[in-house]
This record gives C-alpha cells, sequence and structure tokens, in this order.
C-alpha cells in the first residue's frame, strides 16, 4: 500500500465587490406618476409605478413584472428608458392586458427563485391563463 501525497495550489480569490452608481443627470428628470394605479386594471394589493426621463439614454418603453427584488430600484432603469412601467408579478391574468395597453418596447418579467416554492397562486391557477 502506497501513500500518494498531493500537492495543491493556492490560488487567490480577490473579494471586491463593484459599486455603481448612476450619473446624475439622467435621474434628475425622473417624474413618477402615481396616478397611472387607478388607471391600470390590476389586482388589489399590488403596486404599478409609472416613471417618465425626457433625458433617458433611448426612446424607448419598458414594462417589468417583477416582484420584491426589484423593489426599489427604478434608478437602474428610468436613466436608460424614456418610459419605465413596474407592475407587481402576481398580475398573471392581467399581463396581455398589460402589454396591448402599454405597448411597450421590451418586457421583463423578473421573478426571484425563492417565489417558486412559495407562490402556490401560479402553481395552481396558472394553468387556466393564456396568452395570445
Amino acid at each position: 500500500h502506497e501513500e500518494k501525497q498531493v500537492a495543491y495550489l493556492a490560488v487567490p480569490i480577490p473579494e471586491m465587490v463593484p459599486v455603481y452608481t448612476l450619473k446624475p443627470e439622467y435621474s434628475e428628470s425622473v417624474v413618477q406618476d402615481w396616478e397611472l394605479a387607478f388607471k391600470l386594471d390590476h389586482m388589489e394589493g399590488t403596486s404599478v409605478q409609472h416613471f417618465t426621463n425626457e433625458k433617458a439614454l433611448s426612446d424607448q418603453t419598458i414594462l417589468i413584472l417583477q416582484d420584491s427584488f426589484l423593489q426599489d430600484n427604478a434608478k437602474y432603469f428610468t436613466y436608460r428608458y424614456k418610459e419605465v412601467y413596474l407592475i407587481s408579478r402576481q398580475n398573471y391574468e392581467r399581463m396581455q392586458y398589460y402589454v396591448e395597453t402599454l405597448r411597450p418596447d421590451v418586457v421583463v418579467y423578473e421573478n426571484a427563485e425563492r417565489s417558486f416554492v412559495d407562490d402556490l397562486y401560479a402553481y395552481v391557477n396558472l394553468a387556466n391563463v393564456t396568452y395570445e
């Protein structure tokens, strides 16, 4: 019986966390329209937010169906898109309505992994929801 000795190579892993900041010229002109929440059909207890920025990098509109993971992160989209709509992702049945009503250039559905375990509603009711 022979024992083999194994040499391990130590590889340093630098732990550096980048910090990003937004350019103020893009965020100064952002306007939030709270009235939109009352104009769009959405589930009670869910949020609808609408931001406009005339100084945005593009003229595009983005619709983000999001959970709490993106809560308070509108600033990362409002500098780039002229209009940003943030709507709670629990509005499953109304997704097509939002796309047809708002006519966004970009649609993002954001869902944190933990939601797949906790979101029984999606498992039970989404089987009956269809989109065109």
